[in-house]
């Protein structure tokens, strides 16, 4: 093709049709610079375009009419016989099916996969933006006990999904490993619920790093736990962000000291999490820094708070959107050295590798109180770790059969993802977006409604940008899965 150039990989479920009739209203056209993309909503694929295909796309879509009518319009304003070749292109293209959506009954999925285990709301740091430690979160100093341990581990394979064979545990808090000897326990535990319902628990733990030593590393090491590791930044923003309670002393330092044994775990198993507010926007700082320590993996989100001290809701897209812009710049470099970070990594894989079945647009990804949950120390089970503690939202507990899981965003009418101005006309929705998080949209925003509109912009932000980002990583268009293209329609390619 000369006017068409695929950069996701083909969905092996798409269906060849002869019906060439093309959905414009189901096509996303995207101009960054001197560049132009097309992207499918229904196939879930991107391609670059030229100028050629661009036009007559574009007006297919303002006149609301067909390629044929809009080749007759633009005589004059563009190479006819280009313009032609374009829209044969595109007829191509339909053929094969990439403009059609493939009807799907939408069966909701139930069961647990992962949950949260807040084996305590201890804490030796005193972190600016830490939800555990506000006073609504505030249930006292005492940590989970074995027993409520074991119960919670119980409550998750009985409730869990029939399909996987594989749970996740998150160790979570407070500082899990303040309590170290009830977490191997429960590791060893593990074991116990493998013979007894057939199922594998995966354990991660989310850690502020401080009191990390050989001990505790060899442990996760030999039991293959993975390492969510709370930095924030170089050493003056993660300091100021993130101090101990008690006494004046750098925890930046406290983790380094131990960054060796650290590093002894698999690379693969460590990801350095950094909660972003207007006090550490050095994400290219953050990524060097620990880079040249030897850290791979980097993971940063911005602050969930109602604290304009930490974020201003009104600055949170300028913001964001100034972060990724500056990552962008140095993203090329990062991958050469295999260095992963979340806000392009994740956007990049979604815009290469479109889902492997057809998605159910327009449903919510969120697995808040379906798929996902988190237990207390006292053993409530809530929806995820911003609600717990939040009476209202108490689920029940995992020592009762009342307890019933229910999807945060369908009970709660979050945003009417099917129909309506809000999702329903959406191009990102399906593939690329899942919908909002539950508790912005009834915690942090409820007093400006259900609809957070800094979500859809950070979105959108991110797929852009990642569309310029591949084009730098492959400027002459040699994207990487043409392959699978030429193995189903090599004629075309």
């Amino acid at each position: 093709m000369k006017h068409f150039w695929p950069i996701s990989k083909m969905p092996s479920w798409i269906k060849k049709t002869s019906d060439i009739t093309v959905d414009i209203s189901s096509i996303k056209l995207i101009k960054t610079g001197s560049f132009f993309y097309l992207y499918s909503v229904f196939s879930g694929t991107f391609f670059e375009i030229d100028e050629y295909a661009f036009l007559l796309l574009n007006t297919m879509q303002t006149k609301r009419e067909n390629a044929h009518n809009s080749i007759h319009r633009l005589k004059g304003r563009a190479d006819n016989g280009l313009t032609e070749a374009a829209a044969g292109e595109l007829e191509e293209l339909a053929k094969l099916g990439v403009f059609s959506v493939l009807k799907k009954e939408y069966s909701r999925r139930s069961g647990l996969t992962t949950m949260n285990l807040d084996i305590t709301r201890n804490c030796n740091l005193g972190c600016k933006y830490c939800f555990a430690g506000t006073p609504i979160n505030n249930t006292g100093n005492k940590p989970m006990d074995f027993e409520t341990a074991k119960s919670a581990l119980h409550y998750l394979a009985k409730h869990s999904a029939s399909h996987p064979n594989r749970l996740n545990v998150v160790f979570f808090g407070g500082e899990p490993l303040l309590y170290f000897p009830l977490l191997k326990k429960i590791v060893k535990y593990a074991g116990t619920i493998k013979v007894e319902y057939g199922k594998d628990i995966t354990f991660d733990i989310f850690t502020n790093g401080t009191i990390l030593n050989k001990e505790t590393v060899t442990f996760i090491k030999e039991k293959g736990l993975r390492i969510l590791l709370s930095i924030d930044g170089p050493k003056q923003f993660h300091d100021k962000l993130r101090p101990l309670k008690n006494k004046d002393a750098s925890t930046y330092d406290a983790i380094m000291q131990h960054v060796d044994e650290i590093l002894q775990v698999d690379p693969g198993k460590i990801v350095i999490r950094s909660t972003l507010t207007k006090e550490n926007l050095c994400v290219t700082d953050t990524i060097e820094t620990l880079a040249q320590k030897g850290f791979k993996n980097f993971v940063f989100e911005m602050v969930v708070t109602d604290n304009r001290d930490l974020l201003k809701y009104e600055e949170e897209c300028s913001i964001f959107e100034g972060v990724i812009e500056k990552l962008a710049q140095n993203f090329r470099g990062l991958v050469l050295r295999g260095i992963k970070v979340n806000l392009l990594s994740e956007p990049i894989k979604k815009i290469l590798s479109p889902q492997d079945i057809p998605p159910e647009l327009c449903r919510s990804t969120c697995p808040a109180g379906r798929q996902f949950i988190i237990v207390s120390p006292e053993g409530d089970i809530y929806p995820c770790h911003y609600f717990a503690d939040r009476k209202h939202w108490k689920m029940g507990t995992i020592f009762d059969g009342k307890s019933q899981l229910f999807s945060m965003v369908d009970e709660n009418k979050i945003a009417d993802l099917n129909k309506g101005k809000i999702c329903g006309d959406c191009w990102m929705r399906g593939h690329i977006c899942g919908g909002q998080c539950p508790f912005k949209s009834l915690e942090i925003n409820r007093q400006k409604g259900l609809f957070d509109k800094n979500h859809c912009y950070k979105e959108e932000t991110k797929n852009i940008v990642s569309l310029k980002v591949l084009k730098g990583l492959y400027p002459n268009r040699n994207y990487p899965f043409i392959s699978t293209w030429r193995k189903n329609a090599g004629y075309l390619f």
